[in-house]
């Protein structure tokens, strides 16, 4: 009996397909536990993606974790031979906490690991595997690589699939875990990588390992958004923060020549267009902007620094549009003298950009988070000090504080999210050189 579409999910399709992809290719199935001792990541959190794991105690008294990761588990349960190349393909769910919820959510990944002996052919096979993983998903991708050997890209351009390889000076990885070639892949519509993976001998000498190692991973649960998806009609998606900066960056696009006829200033749509542009706006709360970036519901937007520093998108921050110009600062009462030798009390709803303000410093602190009137916490006695946006400094001023100290310049930058930079990247590209132009010239 055959199981067909009708009975498969998407996910579980693609699982599937993969798994044949890396069998055929000589990739021996390897099939591990969801637990390991969590001595295991203590000692390796440098090469986690979080801190945070799900512990538990067996019963034999030992403290176990949750998978969060599928390399180091392979890699410590797999023989040092550094004299033979070793090729395992694997099914197995990770758990993670997402940064979004900070809750754990349990991630399927397929991929591959090959290690012991890896030379530069054993690498070149492996980035054409990573490649043809691509291919099998979709027809509309793109598979970036970074430090690769100039050898391997002239090889790689005589492959069938060359005009979906892109060669990049940088990615975004953690270059404490990678040292060679870097990879990640990226389908139309997707906001997310949906393959990552590189070359990873610095793990291999942590875990005392004479041998090398690439390998990399296909996110399983990324790819239910594939099929039936709309398909993209071509158009600029640009989130706009609503209110009096969001009306000063809609007349930057104006004069850039982005304009839409739709628009007007007393009407309440949401959405206008620009068909000759192909390009279109939406209306979102400021605060927002950069989540609809981020999640690929826009392709570009304009975020403060601020919310861009506080929460750290994943995003790509394209420029500085010199609009909404205003400061973070340390304030409060005109008399306050901060005492070392006790702890800092703050009022802020800038949490992680106090939080490394102060880290940087060594500051012993205590953060309260508030979400409006920041400014009374300190004549109330909440706090001794505020972080805040200070734009004039005029309720500073008439409620008798005082700036004590400036943590960042903040204005309005232009983002843009990660994988529409790869397949929309010369109207992004347009876009923005004609923004710049049009800033250099109001700052001349």
């Amino acid at each position: 009996m055959e199981i067909g579409d009708l009975v498969l999910q998407n996910s579980e399709k693609y699982m599937l397909l993969l798994r044949s992809l890396y069998l055929q290719k000589g990739y021996q199935p390897y099939r591990m536990s969801k637990f390991e001792e969590y001595d295991l990541y203590a000692k390796n959190k440098g090469f986690l993606m979080s801190d945070n794991v799900i512990t538990f105690t067996d019963t034999n008294g030992r403290l176990m974790a949750l998978k969060p990761d599928v390399t180091l588990s392979i890699i410590k349960n797999s023989k040092d031979l550094p004299e033979v190349t070793q090729r395992v393909c694997y099914n197995e769910n990770v758990y993670r906490v997402i940064k979004d919820t900070n809750s754990f959510k349990e991630i399927m990944q397929t991929g591959i690991e090959c290690f012991g002996k890896v030379e530069s052919e054993d690498i070149y096979q492996v980035i054409v595997l990573a490649a043809q993983s691509m291919q099998l998903i979709t027809d509309d991708w793109i598979l970036e690589l970074a430090n690769l050997d100039a050898v391997l890209w002239q090889r790689l351009q005589k492959e069938s699939f060359a005009g979906n390889l892109r060669l990049t000076a940088k990615l975004d990885a953690d270059l404490n875990y990678y040292n060679g070639t870097i990879m990640k892949g990226y389908i139309n519509g997707i906001p997310s990588p949906v393959l990552s993976g590189g070359q990873y001998d610095p793990l291999m000498e942590k875990m005392h390992r004479r041998s090398r190692a690439i390998g990399f991973a296909v996110y399983i649960n990324l790819l239910e958004r594939v099929a039936g998806e709309q398909k993209d009609d071509g158009y600029l998606n640009v989130a706009l923060p609503k209110g009096r900066l969001g009306d000063k960056v809609y007349g930057l696009f104006t004069g850039a020549g982005f304009g839409s006829p739709q628009y007007s200033e007393n009407s309440r749509k949401l959405f206008f267009d620009n068909d000759e542009k192909r390009i279109r706006y939406f209306w979102v709360k400021p605060s927002d902007v950069s989540k609809y970036v981020e999640r690929g519901a826009a392709d570009i937007g304009v975020a403060g620094a601020d919310i861009l520093r506080e929460y750290s998108p994943e995003v790509d921050e394209l420029q500085d549009l010199h609009l909404g110009v205003c400061r973070m600062v340390v304030a409060g009462p005109r008399d306050f003298e901060d005492d070392s030798t006790k702890t800092l009390r703050i009022a802020t709803k800038f949490t992680n950009i106090a939080n490394k303000y102060y880290q940087s410093r060594g500051r012993n602190i205590d953060i309260i988070k508030l979400h409006g009137s920041i400014e009374i916490a300190p004549l109330l006695g909440l706090s001794d000090v505020i972080v805040d946006i200070v734009e004039t400094g005029t309720t500073l001023k008439e409620n008798n504080l005082r700036v004590l100290e400036e943590v960042m310049s903040i204005s309005a930058r232009l983002i843009a999210n990660r994988s529409a930079c790869k397949f929309k990247g010369e109207q992004i590209e347009a876009l923005k050189n004609k923004l710049a132009e049009l800033v250099e010239e109001k700052n001349d």
